[in-house]
Formats: structure tokens, C-alpha cells, sequence
């Protein structure tokens, strides 16, 4: 479901931003009329999209990892790893995506900041930090979770069948 809701989010701004950097094209070059809000409202879905791309990468194990320590590795001790990078992630998510954009946000609203361009205000931009956070985080809890769960199960219950750990 979560990985649904971000693909479309993510289709949206991908459609989005080639609608937006096309149109700049075709005002600037056919039109001679350069739209002025466009340039601004593209980097604004830039952003966006980077950072809930990001996201659906940690949901999807995807995202850049260095795996030179556990390359040579028995099974055991790269499941072992990959928790420690799990929770590596929920620690660097919550506190400087979460907790730190919540602050960004709180002192972007006490300021008033206003896009130049488009008159926005500028908590729309940065509302994303604390959301893909929090979608990291919710990732990576769950494979912590999973994890967690797989490793100490009885060894007889995942092939009990339906309506185990597993399902």
C-alpha cells in the first residue's frame, strides 16, 4: 500500500516536472515570454522527488549501500549488518529528517518565508523532510521488525501455515 501511494507520488512529480521544465521551454524559446514561475516550481518538485525517491529506496533495500565489510561474510553476519545499517537509518531519519525538519519548518514559519517566484509559502517546500523521514523510518522499523521476528520464531511455526509470523 505505502509503496503504491509513493510510486504515484513519484510518477506525479516525474509527470509533473516534464510538463513544468517543457512548458519553460516552450515559453522561453517559442513564445519569447518566459514563464516566471516555473523555474522555481521545478525545483521545488526536484526536491520532492529526490527525497521521496529516496524513501521508496529504503522501503525497497535499494539505496546505496557500502557492503565491502560484509561482502566476504557468512549469511548470519551480513543479516547481522544489515540491522546495523537499519538502524543507522531510523537513527539519522529521526532525528535530523524528523526532529530536525520539524525545527526547519517551526523556524521557516516564524520567519514568514515566502518563495520569491511563486509568493508560496516556504513550509510547503520543506514539509518534505519530516514526511520522508518519517517514511524512512517507517521502513526501516519494519525491517527491523521483520527481522527481529524471523530471527527469534520457534523453529516448527513458519510451517504451521497460514496465519503465522511469516503472514
Amino acid at each position: 500500500m505505502l509503496d503504491t501511494l509513493l510510486q504515484t507520488a513519484i510518477l506525479g512529480l516525474v509527470t509533473g516536472l516534464i510538463v513544468t521544465v517543457s512548458w519553460q521551454v516552450f515559453s522561453r524559446y517559442i513564445l519569447n515570454k518566459p514563464s516566471t514561475s516555473t523555474d522555481e516550481l521545478a525545483r521545488f518538485m526536484l526536491v520532492w522527488l529526490v527525497l521521496l525517491g529516496a524513501a521508496y529506496c529504503v522501503g525497497k533495500k535499494s539505496h546505496l549501500a557500502i557492503d565491502l565489510l560484509s561482502m566476504g561474510s557468512s549469511i548470519k553476519i551480513r543479516q547481522w549488518f544489515n540491522l546495523y545499517v537499519d538502524l543507522m537509518i531510523l537513527g539519522f531519519t529521526l532525528f535530523v529528517m524528523v526532529y530536525g525538519g520539524f525545527r526547519l519548518l517551526a523556524s521557516i514559519a516564524s520567519s514568514n518565508g515566502i518563495s520569491p517566484a511563486m509568493q508560496m509559502p516556504l513550509e510547503y517546500l520543506f514539509m518534505i523532510l519530516p514526511v520522508s523521514g518519517l517514511l524512512m523510518a517507517a521502513y526501516s522499523t519494519l525491517s527491523i521488525m521483520t527481522f527481529l521476528i524471523t530471527r527469534f520464531e520457534k523453529p516448527g511455526l513458519a510451517s504451521q501455515g497460514p496465519g503465522t509470523l511469516r503472514d
